[in-house]
Formats: structure tokens, sequence, C-alpha cells
């Protein structure tokens, strides 16, 4: 069983058998303030993380974030993952979006160990679809 959750709620009320996939928001999203940074004490080994990035200072951040909290060490998967562009006003603040070339060229040569991870979602619905 897995969960995906926002990163703003307390993860440890889930049970015992659930994979918990944490979403940390970065600067870039306007929501890096709702993150509840208490939940990187209670990853376990098999949890996950995932970043979504929509520019070289997200995923500078999300690197920092990385090595700081010795995630790729603490969690099964860390997922960088990189932001489809938004129209403004929507959820990430009318980013123009990060092309997944550049950012697989950016964890390339940081020679981090991080997966990339396309929202695949974005690519089988239009990407402003919710819910799905």
């Amino acid at each position: 069983m897995l969960i995906e959750t926002s990163g703003a709620c307390d993860i440890s009320a889930c049970d015992e058998r659930v994979i918990r996939i944490v979403d940390l928001k970065t600067p870039g999203s306007g929501e890096e303030s709702k993150n509840d940074l208490g939940n990187l004490s209670r990853l376990r080994m098999r949890d996950e993380v995932k970043f979504v990035l929509t520019d070289r200072a997200d995923f500078d951040w999300a690197c920092e974030m990385t090595r700081h909290h010795q995630l790729l060490e603490r969690v099964h998967a860390v997922h960088f993952s990189p932001a489809f562009a938004q129209p403004r006003g929507a959820e990430i603040l009318g980013t123009p979006g990060l092309p997944l070339r550049t950012l697989a060229e950016w964890i390339l040569a940081e020679g981090l160990g991080v997966r990339l991870q396309p929202q695949l979602h974005k690519f089988i619905w239009d990407p402003q679809t919710r819910g799905v």
C-alpha cells in the first residue's frame, strides 16, 4: 500500500504497513512554508521523498535538502520531477515549466543518486487536469 502526501501533515499517523511518499514543496512552488519538516525525522527506510522542481534554484534547494537530511541513506528513493508549464494563477505560480531533459542533465552532472521521475499523469491527461 502506498500513500502520497503533500508533506504538510504529520505522517506518523499512517498505518505501519503503508509506504509513505512525502512530496516536499520547493520554494518555486510557493508552498515551501507548508512543509512539516518534522516528517523528515519520521521517515522509514521503505518510504520515499519527492520534489517537483520549477527551476535551477529549486534543483539546488532539493539537492541541499537531500544531502543535509541524508535522504538517500534514510529512504528507499528520492525522486526529482520537473514541473509542467502552468498558466498564471494556477497551482505553481505560472511557472513556464522545467524541461525533462534539462533536469536529467542537471541530475547527471550533480552525480546525486536521485531518480528522475516524470509526472506521468501529465503525459496521459491534460497537464491541468486535477484528481487523476
